[in-house]
């Protein structure tokens, strides 16, 4: 009996553990709503503007900085320098006029000069030109490109902006880049210091400088100083203007190569090296990419009169006669003696003696000669130096009263005579 109660208080612990045990989880209930949102969190700092948004950089003096606009050339070209690849700097004077770039070494690799004409709202012919100074002091190391309608005057007395060479190789070639052909003579490149613009002092033997595009090149002193440098100077392209004495140099064996459409080239009377049109293939075939073809105009602007009052007396080559030009006279108080230029392949080669004006290149070049007062001629002999001669012969050519005659050099020692009106 004892042992039944307790098999069943057993029994009944058992069941009594077993009912104190974790069933399964049932399903969950349905989600609650959101709670509110919290406040807003303060704004962190503002990040740093960075230059590499944008490749071209407007410099305008006198404007509001802002962008890619500056004000300031040192911050300008620290921000320039920071971006990888292509650039262009684009100068704006239309608020102070000219931009002027400060003294120091400014480093322009990579980097393009250019600018718009300034249009005061209407098209040409109103434009202007952008006005940039290039201040005593200042440099420009690996600068090759200005292009665009701009005007650059040097003023440096001190140095030469930029220094081409010295460079690897006994035929290495620097080639800068000043427009790019029918740009209507852009851009203007204008020496008013002492030093030059192009410093090639320091190019040896067969080594290059070449200029191709569509430049004006001038000044008061040589824009191109090679010094006693015997290397290459080389004009390429379409549109150059290059005036008389903006390239020097005292070596004999240094040499200028003109190329292509050549259409503006006067006298270098500093230059004593020789001048070539063109060049053998073998020296130049890679930057000219064939056989190269020049038409010169090889004239002292001086000398061409058409705006400017006849003359009473004779044209000699001491004051500059050239070729490709006309020359009028008033021949009123008497006959006027006309001597022709030396014509260039009869004459002593271009270079120590070029000073001596009339020495050209002048291949199928003319001189047109005008009588106005209708009294009396003008009588138009050859040169007697190596002799030339006019349709063979040494005789004078009279122009009669009131006429004029057009002569043609053969580029050899004749002159022949293709028109003319009585």
């Amino acid at each position: 009996m004892m042992t039944l109660r307790l098999l069943a208080l057993f029994s009944i612990f058992l069941i009594s553990c077993d009912n104190s045990s974790t069933g399964p989880t049932g399903p969950s209930g349905p989600t609650g709503p959101a709670g509110s949102m919290g406040s807003t969190g303060p704004s962190g700092p503002p990040g740093q503007t960075s230059p590499t948004a944008f490749s071209n950089f407007v410099f305008r003096p006198g404007g509001v900085a802002k962008g890619n606009v500056y004000t300031d050339w040192a911050a300008l070209v620290a921000d320039a320098n920071q971006v990888q690849g292509h650039k262009t700097i684009q100068f704006d004077d239309s608020i102070v006029s000219p931009a002027v770039i400060p003294a120091g070494v400014w480093d322009m690799t990579e980097i393009e000069w250019f600018a718009f004409y300034r249009t005061n709202g209407t098209l040409a012919p109103t434009t202007i030109v952008r006005q940039v100074q290039i201040a005593d002091g200042a440099s420009f190391t690996n600068l090759r490109k200005i292009g665009g309608d701009l005007s650059v005057v040097n003023l440096n007395n001190t140095n030469a902006p930029i220094v081409i060479g010295p460079l690897m190789g006994a035929a290495g070639v620097a080639i800068f880049e000043a427009g790019s052909g029918f740009t209507g003579d852009f851009p203007f490149l204008t020496n008013l210091g002492t030093a030059p613009f192009f410093d090639c002092t320091a190019l040896a033997a067969g080594q290059i400088f070449a200029i191709r595009g569509g430049a004006q090149i001038s000044g008061t002193n040589p824009a191109i100083q090679f010094g006693a440098s015997p290397g290459i100077m080389v004009f390429t392209e379409f549109e150059m203007r290059v005036n008389a004495g903006m390239v020097a140099g005292t070596n004999p064996a240094a040499a200028i190569r003109l190329f292509l459409g050549m259409s503006g080239f006067n006298r270098q009377s500093t230059w004593a090296g020789t001048i070539f049109r063109g060049s053998p293939n073998t020296v130049l075939g890679s930057l000219t990419g064939g056989t190269p073809y020049v038409r010169t105009m090889l004239f002292p602007a001086s000398q061409n009169q058409m705006s400017a009052p006849p003359s009473s007396v004779a044209l000699t080559p001491t004051t500059g006669l050239g070729m490709n030009t006309t020359l009028r006279f008033n021949a009123t108080a008497g006959v006027i003696a006309q001597t022709l230029p030396l014509i260039r392949s009869a004459a002593p080669a271009i270079g120590a003696t070029n000073a001596t004006p009339g020495v050209l290149d002048s291949t199928g070049m003319i001189v047109v000669v005008k009588e106005f007062s209708g009294l009396n001629g003008v009588s138009v002999t050859p040169d007697g130096t190596i002799p030339d001669t006019i349709e063979g012969g040494a005789s004078a050519i009279l122009v009669p009263p009131g006429g004029s005659r057009i002569f043609q050099s053969d580029g050899i020692s004749d002159w022949r005579i293709i028109g003319g009106y009585l």
